[in-house]
Parts: C-alpha cells; structure tokens; sequence
C-alpha cells in the first residue's frame, strides 16, 4: 500500500473476492494460544486463507488464525481448529549464509554485458546476464540492479566472484568454499526480480528499482538474513 498525506494512493498486490455471512471465528485466542504450549508465540492474527492454499480443496477461502512462532507460521481453522496451511521461517542454505540488501540507487546504463552460463547447484545449467569488466566477468545484472559478492571478507569489502570466460563451472565452484550457492543466489534474485515484475507491476523489490546485493559465505553461517539499508 502506498500513501500520500494519509491518503491510500495505490495498492499492490493479489486480491480475492471473498463473501461470508458470518467472519466471526468459533475458536478463541486463549483455544489457539493452549493448541501451541511449547511455542514461543510472537504474534496471532485473524486473516482468510485463499481456498487453494488450504487443507482440502474449498471453494471458498477460509477464515483462519495465522499464528507466527519463531519457527513458523501455522493457519488455524478458526472453526473446527485443524492445521490449514503451514509456512517455515527457517531455512537452510547449505552451510552457507547469505545476506540480501536493499537500497535505493538508480540503474547503471551504457555497462557492458554478456550471457553467462552457470552451472548451479539446484537449478541445472542455465543462462543469465553478467556484467563484463575487462577480460572478466562478474555476477552483475546492472539492468535489474542486482549484485552478488563473496562476503567472507565482510560486507563492506564487496569482494567480487570473478570469471575468466564466463562460463561458470560447477568444477570451479562447487569447492570446499560452496562458492557454488553464489550462482544459485544469483539466478534466485533475478527470478524474484521478474516475479515482482510481470505479478506485481513492480520494478524490484521497492518498486524503485532499488540496488541488491547479496553476500554469500557470509560467516559461514547455515541460514539467511536480508538488511534495508
């Protein structure tokens, strides 16, 4: 939702029609909150679930308690209290970390760039845009601002990954290191680009085509975070 002066300007997203006689739940708070007692319960809303997310296929979307844990987030019935629909808030990345920032910096034009082919580890072999810098390559797509960098130096280093003849082997990187999961990163922010772009109408993730970095290795940690900057 985007405001001006407190007026609501646009609204993005995807809607449902949803018609229901009666919204009031049968469950009450203190019924859901007994159902997670060994939880650590952050937050509990009342929301509609879209019918084809739900437990069984409704035709109608579903009333239900969202309740966010620390692990994750559980859709109550809010009627007859079965699990809808369930979403993990914990996600592993192969013994690698990476941290995703967001800030709002214009497009690069006029940059050189040549079709790059990666050999990743969940996604196969496939072809993307890299940025060329001399005789090397780097994991850029200044067309949709988005950076990958070896953050094992730290954040503010902007350590590149850097290729010879742009053909990205799983020989070179699936090493003791996992540079690896940098290609993998790399296809998955260009893809949740497109995503916000052709579903959304949005051109990035702020809508502002606003600058990603994403740092991988970082402290070798086993999770991933992301930082607006």
């Amino acid at each position: 939702m985007h405001r001006k002066d407190d007026v609501v300007q646009s609204i993005t997203g995807k809607f449902a029609y949803f018609e229901e006689e009666n919204i009031s739940p049968k469950l009450t708070l203190r019924e859901v909150e007994k159902l997670f007692k060994n939880s650590k319960i952050k937050d509990i809303e009342l929301v509609i679930l879209p019918s084809n997310l739900a437990n069984k296929t409704n035709e109608k979307p579903v009333l239900v308690y969202k309740v966010m844990t620390l692990e994750e987030d559980v859709f109550i019935n809010a009627n007859s209290g079965i699990v809808e629909f369930k979403t993990s808030n914990v996600f592993d990345c192969h013994s690698t970390h990476a941290e995703v920032s967001i800030t709002n910096v214009n497009k690069s034009n006029g940059i050189a760039t040549a079709n790059a082919t990666l050999h990743t580890k969940n996604y196969n072999q496939i072809s993307l845009p890299t940025k060329q810098q001399s005789n090397t390559y780097l994991l850029h797509n200044d067309s949709k601002n988005i950076k990958v960098y070896d953050g094992r130096q730290g954040v503010n280093a902007e350590e590149n990954y850097v290729d010879n003849d742009n053909n990205w082997t799983s020989d070179e990187y699936d090493n003791v290191d996992k540079d690896i999961y940098a290609l993998d990163a790399y296809y998955a922010a260009n893809k949740t680009y497109d995503f916000f772009q052709t579903e959304l109408n949005r051109n990035g993730i702020n809508g502002l085509d606003g600058e990603i970095k994403l740092f991988i290795n970082e402290d070798n940690q086993a999770n991933a975070s992301w930082t607006r900057l």
